[in-house]
């Protein structure tokens, strides 16, 4: 029985020495799991730092390598840009020449416009002329002949009463002359004339002139004034 109870004593013991041990171990443990993370969190923040350095070098050092090719390139291009500008306005300032003057005078040619002159028919005054014409025939073959010379001049001077009889009466409504003879005409008896027209047999016109027309009459030239006109003869045809 005493030998039981020993052993029972001395198992109660030990068991009494697990637990004891057992509790010291657990004391002992639990600071050292806190220990462990407080390193494991120390450990990242240290490797977080450090990375954080490694990430800043590199953005500084790229920024000031891209800082030092801007301003390399710059240099550059103003290197290289500048003497080609000025060479360029050298070049466009000698290629820029301002022509000399013209000394030599230019003479301009105003082509002289045709004139056109309405003159409208005065029956009175054709029907004077007429007269007058007609009285200066009858004085010239009413006078005699001093020489042979003077009835010549007579002669070329005024065409034969036959020869005017054949100039009908005209009336110049529109006179037009021109330096340039195609560009001439003379209205009359409401009917555009040009030179070389032929108004009547034996009769044609055979100039236009700045003061009225010239007819050729027989060989015989008349000359009609543009405010005149000419009044036919009695007895023509």
């Amino acid at each position: 029985m005493s030998y039981i109870l020993e052993a029972l004593k001395k198992s109660e013991a030990e068991r009494r020495q697990r637990d004891a041990g057992a509790d010291g171990d657990s004391r002992w443990d639990a600071p050292a799991a806190v220990t462990d993370r407080r390193g494991l969190y120390l450990l990242l923040g240290v490797a977080l730092v450090v990375v954080a350095l490694l990430l800043w070098n590199i953005v500084s050092l790229t920024s000031s390598d891209d800082t030092g090719s801007e301003s390399r390139i710059y240099d550059d291009e103003q290197s290289v840009t500048l003497p080609s500008a000025a060479q360029s306005a050298g070049q466009s300032s000698s290629a820029i020449k301002i022509p000399a003057p013209d000394t030599e005078a230019h003479q301009l040619v105003v082509p002289q416009q045709p004139v056109l002159v309405e003159t409208p028919a005065e029956q009175g005054s054709v029907a004077s002329a007429t007269e007058s014409a007609q009285a200066d025939l009858r004085q010239t073959e009413s006078q005699p002949a001093a020489t042979g010379f003077q009835s010549e001049a007579a002669r070329r001077a005024m065409p034969p009463v036959s020869a005017l009889k054949r100039i009908p009466q005209l009336m110049i409504n529109s006179h037009i002359y021109s330096p340039v003879a195609d560009k001439r005409s003379v209205i009359m008896n409401n009917q555009q004339w040009h030179e070389g027209d032929v108004i009547a047999d034996g009769v044609y016109l055979k100039e236009i002139t700045a003061d009225g027309i010239m007819l050729d009459v027989e060989g015989w030239p008349v000359h009609v004034g543009r405010s005149k006109g000419w009044q036919a003869i009695p007895g023509s045809d």
